[in-house]
């Protein structure tokens, strides 16, 4: 699979990633590993979605290294899992003086809904978004990306390198406060279902997000949080 972007964006049959002649090794992982937080569970070695972290050219290294800004690359592929739409794991992010880090996201192929929930459980927004449309990853919200098309999903997203994202609400809580299944949105009974649900369409703000960036690193310092230095 080849997919036109900034640089050209080669799939292998390895699905290791090629850009120009850097090869990079994905982190898989497969729908067993997404068992704690599918609406039914399943068990299957097969892919979920693919991760390349870590993702420059050579020429730009020193420029993310230096920024400590990392750029990575992710594919889910198309698949209904039960009766749910693909999706990541989900996560929140550690904080900096009371707001955690936030992060931008991109679609480079496909369609999606990211689905971002505050750390208070009473809101959840619904961002549909589409080829070449850009999302922000607000501060105190963990966030899912969900696969809703019929091909595979390629994101690109920028963010901070010095933080471990958490993992543990989003395994307590069997996944999001909202599934996203066939038979349309199901709120996850394990959070308090008296939540409002905000559905939003994202855009295209910028252009490229990794040329956005290595032309005006500077407007992406807000990545940092509260530590810019």
């Amino acid at each position: 699979m080849r997919v036109k972007y900034y640089f050209d964006i080669e799939i292998t049959e390895k699905n290791t990633l090629k850009i120009g002649n850097k090869e990079f090794i994905p982190s898989i992982r497969k729908i067993s590993d997404l068992s704690p937080v599918l609406m039914n569970p399943i068990q299957s070695e097969n892919p979920a979605y693919f991760m390349y972290r870590n993702i420059y050219l050579d020429e730009h290294k020193d420029l993310f290294e230096r920024n400590r800004i990392r750029f990575d690359i992710t594919i889910l592929l198309p698949l209904i899992i039960g009766k749910e739409y693909n999706k990541t794991f989900g996560h929140y992010h550690p904080k900096s003086n009371g707001f955690s880090y936030p992060e931008i996201y991109e679609v480079i192929k496909g369609r999606a809904i990211f689905i971002l929930q505050s750390e208070t459980f009473d809101r959840v927004f619904l961002i549909y978004a589409k080829e070449g449309d850009q999302v922000f990853i607000f501060p105190n919200y963990g966030h899912v990306t969900v696969n809703i098309g019929n091909e595979p999903l390629i994101l690109s997203n920028l963010v901070y390198s010095d933080f471990q994202s958490d993992y543990s609400v989003y395994r307590e809580k069997r996944g999001a406060m909202v599934y996203v299944t066939t038979e349309g949105f199901i709120k996850n009974p394990n959070y308090n279902t008296n939540f409002e649900i905000v559905e939003l369409r994202a855009k295209k703000l910028f252009r490229e997000l990794y040329l956005e960036y290595i032309e005006h690193p500077e407007d992406f310092n807000f990545l940092k949080g509260m530590n810019i230095k």
